[in-house]
């Protein structure tokens, strides 16, 4: 061969060999995709299925189709080709997995968990902020009904209460003719929840509402009473838990911070004036009982 063939092949091979160095290691390391089972032991074997049997086995097909028959009790963890935890799925509810099959079954809540529940409950309410310079630790209660859209969703509506006296400096330096002042707010909303662990004996869940109603300011004194009633919107934004007692009957615990906007409200009796406008600010904690309805 001359010289210049030579040089000729040459230019040929360097553009190659820059080329397969600049192809990224991902690249070239990319194999079949694979059932990964991982063993107690440390070993992870690729698959293309993953089945169990009579008597606490596994059946593991390799990629070359060989199977290899293992306890259940060796194994660790199962991941299908996409990344997905089945161990679960194939070792206690005994589905079998295989590559390119179908991914984990849509879980349904169990049948004591679907329809509408019921629940009411009752507690302290605690003002925050501004509101405690207008009154004092009052009563919380309220009564809703829910209904579970999956697992972790649930939505319904809400009727609630709650009451308080007066801050007892702004009760006494009001005037000598007023012996009690009393704020209530009531209203409706609705509710969503979402459930963080249904499958627990202990079941914690976001809450939220929205809605609307009244706050009434009240005086009492000896010449009479008085009231008066503005419109009130606002919501909670809380957490809580729901304990397992029974088969349709279980504990709920609740603690909620309420922010609710009152429009202008002046109240008078015998020549006291009180004139409130704002953002109502206090903290609801509750328990009562929730309970499923229909059979």
């Amino acid at each position: 061969m001359t010289f210049p063939s030579v040089a000729f092949c040459g230019l040929l091979l360097i553009p190659g060999a820059a080329w397969a160095n600049e192809v990224p290691d991902s690249a070239l390391s990319v194999g079949p995709p694979a059932i990964h089972v991982i063993l107690k032991s440390g070993h992870v074997l690729e698959a293309r299925r993953v089945r169990t049997g009579a008597l606490g086995l596994a059946t593991v097909t390799s990629l070359a189709g060989r199977d290899t028959v293992f306890s259940t009790n060796d194994i660790r963890t199962i991941t299908d080709e996409q990344g997905r935890d089945r161990t679960h799925e194939v070792l206690v509810e005994g589905y079998t997995v295989s590559v390119g099959g179908p991914g984990p079954p849509k879980k349904e809540p169990p049948a004591r968990e679907k329809g509408p529940f019921l629940s009411a409950r009752v507690g302290s309410a605690l003002p925050l902020g501004g509101t405690r310079t207008l009154a004092e630790e009052g009563l919380a209660a309220d009564a809703s009904i829910h209904w579970r859209v999956n697992r972790a969703l649930a939505y319904g509506a809400r009727l609630d209460y709650s009451g308080f006296r007066a801050d007892r400096e702004l009760e006494t330096g009001l005037a000598s003719n007023v012996d009690r002042i009393r704020f209530r707010t009531w209203g409706g909303s609705v509710v969503s929840r979402y459930l963080l662990a249904p499958d627990h004996r202990v079941d914690p869940f976001l809450y939220f509402t929205l809605g609307a109603g009244g706050f009434t300011t009240m005086f009492q004194g000896p010449g009479g009473s008085a009231s008066h009633t503005v419109f009130l919107w606002g919501g909670d934004y809380g957490v809580g838990a729901e304990v397992r007692a029974g088969s349709r009957v279980h504990l709920d615990l609740l603690a909620t911070y309420t922010s609710s906007n009152t429009s202008r409200s002046t109240t008078s009796l015998d020549g006291a004036i009180l004139t409130t406008k704002g953002t109502l600010h206090f903290l609801q904690i509750k328990a009562g009982l929730i309970r499923r309805l229909g059979r």
